[in-house]
């Protein structure tokens, strides 16, 4: 069997079209596991994984491995129903007939049946690493890791003010006059006076020069007004925030976030360098 799977790798899957000939595909690899092979195609790592990713020749190598030893040794089985309920979750979210499932399968590069053993591949490769990865007890973030990772590096806030703008046009085509700017002046006793925008906060640092009050000012108080390229500005002080150390407990849920993530990437490569070596590959020269 491999000496005739070896023969195939040098060659290409053609079709007869009016006594010519016509490539329809290449063989890019053959993997050979203990009791069976496959062969990897082309246009099989040319089009997107079931989720829309582009897809490596290792990749597509490792899904088919992942996924054969998930359903032969940990018997594994994604049956037809729950492939079923799968596309009628998605036709119920995005409003989508069987049609245009079809028709988004095709643009994939995928047959109907095609596209439903890639997700019958993927459930398997998910709910292997489930069991190999997500819920081993080496996967666990423990409090300790957190509580050393919030020390040794530490997360400065910078100091930033939340504000409030109004924007008050020009009164004539002569721009800015001091009558105007004096006007805008004796109505900043009066916060509904002027129409005032949405809050958004601005680091000090990056305060311009101009601006530099806004740092100092308190709380609740009006700023301005500044001259602007069509009119004056007048600035709302909302809050402040002076520089400091986020707390653990505000950081709590990141920082899992982010060891969680590193424990599985380094779990993966271990589990998918450990899979592979189980495995031997013939690629095309």
């Amino acid at each position: 069997m491999k000496q005739i799977l070896r023969s195939c790798l040098v060659a290409v899957v053609v079709m007869s079209v009016h006594a010519e000939y016509q490539l329809v595909d290449q063989i890019d690899a053959i993997v050979y596991l203990d009791n069976d092979s496959f062969i990897v195609t082309r246009s099989e790592v040319a089009r997107p994984g079931i989720d829309g990713a582009a897809r490596s020749l290792q990749d597509v190598i490792f899904d088919e491995v992942a996924f054969r030893h998930g359903r032969d040794f940990f018997n594994i089985r994604i049956d037809d129903a729950a492939i079923d309920r799968h596309v009628a979750g998605i036709q119920k979210d995005f409003n989508l007939t069987s049609k245009d499932i079809e028709a988004m399968a095709r643009e994939a590069g995928y047959t109907t049946s095609e596209w439903r053993e890639e997700f019958r591949k993927k459930q398997t490769l998910n709910s292997l690493l489930d069991y190999r990865i997500r819920t081993h007890s080496k996967g666990m973030i423990s409090e300790a890791e957190v509580h050393a990772y919030h020390d040794k590096n530490p997360l400065v806030i910078d100091a930033s003010v939340t504000l409030r703008k109004a924007e008050v046009s020009f009164d004539g085509e002569d721009g800015a006059t001091e009558a105007q700017k004096t006007d805008i002046t004796k109505k900043m006793n009066n916060k509904k006076s002027f129409k005032w925008s949405t809050p958004f906060t601005v680091v000090e640092d990056a305060i311009s020069e101009q601006l530099q009050s806004l740092i100092t000012a308190a709380p609740g108080s009006l700023v301005g007004p500044f001259e602007a390229s069509d009119g004056y500005e007048v600035f709302l002080v909302e809050s402040r925030v002076k520089t400091h150390q986020m707390s653990l407990e505000d950081r709590y849920d990141q920082i899992m976030r982010t060891l969680s993530e590193g424990r599985f990437n380094q779990m993966m490569n271990e589990f998918r360098s450990e899979l592979m070596d189980t495995v031997g590959v013939e690629y095309s020269k």
